[in-house]
């Protein structure tokens, strides 16, 4: 059974979805696109149907599944347009602009009874998962800190119209709070300009403190010049008994007494090639997992209330940076929508 797909939003990421769903996953076949100065190009190069507006994608009958690539502060909007017209739902990181825009995604999928997931590739790559699974066997022991770090030597950050660290952090805090299996209950953070280069703040530090015990420091920043720090996202897990170094884009090492030791090693591929079959088979493996989703009823690994967690992580550093203060977890209503 091939489960027709439409693509809102043809930019980096739209065009990456569309050679996803078009020549990597069987059960999948995009037949629209829409929105965006590059709609015409990607229908074009694909051979698909360019629609007019995301509308008249999502009035379809033919399309089950929508991925929305746009921008973040479209992403409520079309998330709530999409179950209404009864369609599941896969909507690119971050998941929203703040936690009540992912309440109001989330509230929408479960009046229509459709599927919301969030797109979070790095927990479908095998060096993650290698690392994870070091952690549920024991090998390190008890988790007791993590140092997390996104570091990106980019001249701007990718998405100039949300914060630098609501577009890394959506990756880094996804992957935290699932290799630390708890959830946060305290999180504090300095946001910094050290250019004028726009958008502001694209520096961060940020530390978390979990319900479990575990303390994570998360440094985030475009700032860095060149040669850079290596990975543009790693882990350095500390248990009772050991360490676990993860880079996203290369080793994951265990170290225990004298010696370290490669556990996995990522096969290299080039983050800027969205038709990359090494960079996209984490993409694939995500777009499976929404499919079996969808095809047995259960939710989906990164479902719409699983991401929600993850930005309230976001906003929490958003909050306390602009007030210099600790902001405890779960967030004030009064907080939710700030």
């Amino acid at each position: 059974m091939t489960i027709g797909i439409g693509v809102i939003g043809t930019g980096f990421m739209g065009r990456t979805w569309t050679e996803v769903a078009s020549n990597h996953v069987a059960e999948t076949q995009v037949l629209a696109v829409a929105g965006g100065s590059r709609a015409a190009r990607l229908a074009s190069d694909y051979r698909v149907a360019l629609e007019s507006d995301p509308n008249s994608l999502l009035a379809r009958r033919d399309i089950e599944l929508v991925v929305v690539a746009t921008p973040p502060d479209a992403h409520r909007d079309l998330a709530v347009a999409a179950a209404r017209a009864g369609k599941h739902c896969l909507v690119e990181k971050p998941m929203a602009m703040n936690v009540a825009e992912s309440d109001a995604m989330v509230a929408a999928a479960d009046q229509s009874g459709t599927t919301l997931a969030v797109v979070s590739q790095h927990r479908f790559r095998g060096a993650a998962r290698a690392a994870h699974d070091l952690l549920v066997d024991g090998s390190v022991g008890r988790l007791r800190m993590v140092q997390a770090r996104g570091i990106d030597t980019a001249t701007e950050a990718p998405l100039p119209n949300i914060l630098p660290y609501a577009d890394m952090g959506s990756h880094v805090c996804d992957v935290l709070r699932w290799l630390v299996d708890s959830s946060p209950v305290r999180a504090y953070g300095e946001f910094q300009s050290f250019t004028a280069k726009p958008p502001p703040y694209q520096s961060a530090m940020a530390q978390y403190a979990f319900a479990n015990g575990v303390m994570a420091s998360v440094w985030i920043s475009y700032d860095i010049p060149s040669p850079g720090l290596g990975s543009m996202l790693s882990y350095l897990l500390v248990g009772s008994e050991g360490m676990i170094e993860l880079d996203s884009y290369g080793q994951v090492r265990l170290g225990k007494g004298e010696r370290w030791e490669v556990a996995f090693e990522q096969q290299p591929f080039d983050p800027n090639d969205p038709n990359d079959p090494v960079r996209l088979k984490g993409y694939a493996d995500e777009m499976r997992d929404v499919l079996s989703a969808i095809e047995s009823g259960r939710p989906p690994l990164v479902n719409g209330r699983w991401a929600r967690g993850t930005q309230e992580m976001l906003d929490a550093v958003r909050i306390s940076a602009a007030n210099h203060q600790p902001v405890e977890l779960p967030l004030e209503a009064a907080l939710v929508g700030v």
